[in-house]
């Protein structure tokens, strides 16, 4: 499946986006606000002439659970 997901996550001041390939069944349970623990490996984007980090994820869940 080519099922792919991107979300937005902020650490203090700093935003970074992070792209999910085959992995939809980990944000069941997740919502808009929730603080999540997240492991990946970071990568550069290149899209229309622009370069941008972001984390290719692993593994996400809910902190603390």
């Amino acid at each position: 499946s080519s099922d792919h997901m991107k979300l937005t996550v902020k650490f203090g001041e700093h935003r970074i986006d992070v792209i999910a390939f085959n992995k939809a069944e980990y944000f069941s349970k997740i919502n808009v606000g929730d603080e999540v623990d997240i492991a990946g490996y970071i990568e550069e984007n290149r899209f229309m002439n622009q370069v941008k980090l972001q984390i290719n994820l692993s593994d996400i869940k809910l902190k603390n659970e």
